[in-house]
């Protein structure tokens, strides 16, 4: 039942008031609903906003987009052969005479699109050059808050989201997006008095609980790319708090 709700989802995503924000080669942004208009350009760059009382908010936040993206790459991989399924919910013709089954197989590749829209938006639009990724991004304007302090949650978040990015379509194109923003977590956030990252670059505080597992998470799964030398340093930081977790 579950996966049958999801088709209708999966086509609001792109009725009136979509939250997907799209931008064009041309850096113009229009919403995913307005995609099919005569004269749209490709859309590179895709971004997600909260919307609040009918009315779509100002911002896309980092996290926001990472966990998006995150999302759907869970939801492509637990829907990997659905056109095979016998289950009578999802084979059903609906109202327009489409299966379950068929509007996800359809969106299944629209979905792969837009996760390497949201990958390219977290690399190319809310990476700076220092490798920190911003916390939030002005959709009128088409910037990042600059003077907003970067997380360390935002980080990890957004590493594990390239990293996913990249293998949805088999590719290592983010990786050293992804790396950049390690090293910048090294460089900014890193407090030797705790051993561990602090909360953000206006914090000397441990992350919550949430934001250490995924920093842990984060690093567990980039270390493959790292050099040896990184990699022993990340095997330094993340074994006492790994034991700590693990005990917990």
């Amino acid at each position: 039942m579950a996966v049958g709700n999801s088709a209708a989802i999966l086509q609001n995503l792109a009725k009136d008031l979509s939250p997907i924000l799209l931008i064009d080669i041309n850096r113009k942004s229009l919403w995913a609903n307005e995609r099919a208009e005569a004269g749209a350009q490709p859309a590179t760059l895709a971004g997600i906003v909260d919307i609040v009382k009918g009315q779509r908010s100002q911002t896309i936040k980092a996290v926001d987009a990472a966990r998006f993206l995150l999302a759907i790459a869970d939801f492509i991989e637990a829907t990997e052969g659905i056109e095979n399924t016998k289950a009578a919910p999802l084979i059903k013709p609906g109202a327009d005479g489409q299966t379950p089954v068929e509007m996800i197989f359809q969106a299944r590749n629209q979905l792969g699109m837009l996760i390497v829209g949201l990958g390219n938006f977290i690399s190319h639009e809310l990476q700076s050059a220092d490798g920190g990724i911003r916390s939030t991004y002005k959709r009128e304007s088409l910037s990042t808050n600059a003077s907003e302090p970067r997380t360390a949650g935002d980080q990890a978040t957004c590493i594990l989201a390239l990293l996913t990015a990249g293998e949805s379509i088999d590719k290592q194109i983010y990786d050293w997006s992804a790396l950049d923003a390690y090293a910048f977590m090294n460089r900014k956030l890193f407090n030797h008095a705790t051993g561990f990252y602090s909360t953000s670059e206006a914090s000397k505080e441990l992350p919550s609980a949430d934001d250490i597992a995924n920093i842990l998470l984060a690093g567990e799964k980039l270390k493959s790319r790292m050099t040896d030398k990184s990699r022993a340093q990340w095997n330094r930081i993340a074994t006492p708090w790994m034991k700590a977790f693990t005990a917990f």
